[in-house]
Parts: C-alpha cells; structure tokens; sequence
C-alpha cells in the first residue's frame, strides 16, 4: 500500500511542488494521517521535503527517469479507472439499487452514478461524500472507521448489508489471480466484500490490468463469485478460458472510451 502511494505522492509533487498534505490526502482518499506517515518515510528516504502541513519534492533523491516513469503509469492507471467506471455506470439505470465497495475506481464510478436518481449504499465514507453531491439517494453503514481509507468495517458494517437485495453489487479489489481469487489488504475488507456479494442479483468486478496475477495477505473470494468482469485490457486467455467455462461475461474498455465485450456476453 505504501508503495503505491508513494509513486502517487510522488507524481503530484512532480506535478505542482510543494503540495499541501490536505490536498494530498484529498486526492489519494486517505486520512491526512496516513499522508503525514507517508510523507515522513519518504522524507527518510530522501524523496521530499516536509515543510508545516505541505510537503515539496526532493530532486537531489529522486532520479528524473524515476519520476517520468512514475507519472506515466499515474496518468495511465488514472485513465483506465476513468474508463472502467463509465462501462459500470452505463448498466445502472434510474431506479435501481447498488451497492458500492471502496476504491479508486469505485470512487469514480460513484462520480457517475450521483447524477442517477438510484440508490447507493456504502461503506466509504468517501464515496458516500461524492455520491451525496448529486440526486442519488445515499446510505453509509454504521461501523467502525479504518483510518487509512477511511472505509466503516467490523460487525456494525456487515449487518448493514444483511437486510439489502440490490439490483448491483460493484466490488474492488486488491489484486485477483486464478489461484487466490479476489484477495484484499485487511481482514476486514475480505470479510465485507464476501457479504456484499450475496446481496446483489448482479455482481461486477472492477479490476484494472496491473491488479491480475497478484496477491495480497487477506482472500475475499474465488473470481467464480462475480457475473460481469470490467476491466481495461484484455486479461490473459487462461483468464479469458476461466471465465468462458463460468458464464462470467468480461467487458474491455479501450483508449477512446468505447466499450468490447469478450467472453460470454
């Protein structure tokens, strides 16, 4: 997690320097204390500078080929969540009920769905905040907060969900192979994403390309748990075979924003 971050941090800075830590966290949808750790290993490392509540890059730690190649796979990484959220939006019509998991990219695709008179129900506080901008009608769990991503889990959160039969289900993911499944940072965020998959009649996974063949500590569930795959490049064809002999229907957003289906459809 750190890492990823600090590539995040560190193409912002790169971007416009020096850079407030509100802003920072705005932009990563992390706690400010999350950033202020961050930026204090980075500035271990030679990477910024810390100044009171901003943080500058540091030129003398940081090689211009590093910085160019991290801003690039920001921007792209940025692009394909962009794209990915839209193909989700598109299958949500007015009317409809969805549940919305944390992320990046679910962030985005709450952006879009604000803007549809449906009702969203989450656990991220974030999303919860973006959705509430627009005519969607919004509800957050109760629970207890989980500070770097600012998401309510334990009992409170999953009993939430226990009463709930949504239209969707839009689920993240830290990583998903076909050995491990759909695997997540924290216990927590396992345990929540296998409940909220049992409460939807369509259950669609948001994954971008650089999350397959990955693995982190914690398994929410194998991928035979999700119905429609949304992603930004075509995954591998033993991917492609697995969800083929599962009915799993694979849509691929490409560079214009258009959508291909692939597999079953």
């Amino acid at each position: 997690m750190y890492a990823k971050r600090r590539e995040d941090i560190l193409a912002m800075l790169k971007e416009t320097s020096p850079l407030a830590v509100k802003e920072i966290a705005e932009r990563l949808l992390v706690s400010e204390m999350t950033v202020r750790r961050d930026l204090t290993q980075m500035e271990k490392e030679g990477l910024v500078k810390r100044s009171f509540g901003s943080a500058s890059l540091s030129l003398e730690g940081v090689k211009p080929e590093f910085l160019q190649s991290v801003m690039q796979r920001t921007i792209r990484a940025s692009e394909a969540k962009k794209r990915i959220a839209e193909a989700a939006a598109a299958l949500v019509r007015d009317g409809d009920s969805v549940i919305l998991d944390v992320g990046t990219t679910v962030y985005e695709l709450a952006k879009l769905l604000c803007t549809k008179a449906v009702t969203i129900h989450t656990s991220s506080v974030p999303t919860a905040l973006c959705a509430n901008g627009g005519i969607a009608d919004v509800r957050l769990s109760g629970g207890r907060m989980e500070r770097s991503y600012e998401v309510l889990n334990g009992p409170a959160a999953e009993n939430f969900y226990q009463n709930l039969y949504c239209d969707f289900v839009f689920i993240s993911a830290a990583s998903a192979s076909l050995e491990y499944g759909l695997t997540a940072y924290t216990e927590d965020d396992a345990a929540l994403k296998r409940i909220m998959l049992k409460r939807g009649r369509t259950r669609i996974l948001l994954v971008d390309s650089g999350k397959f063949d990955s693995i982190q500590q914690y398994r929410a569930c194998g991928l035979e748990n999700v119905d429609i795959v949304i992603t930004d490049v075509c995954p591998e064809q033993t991917y492609m075979d697995f969800f083929t002999s599962r009915g799993i229907r694979v849509i691929v957003t490409d560079d214009s924003g258009e959508k291909a289906n692939a597999g079953i459809v």
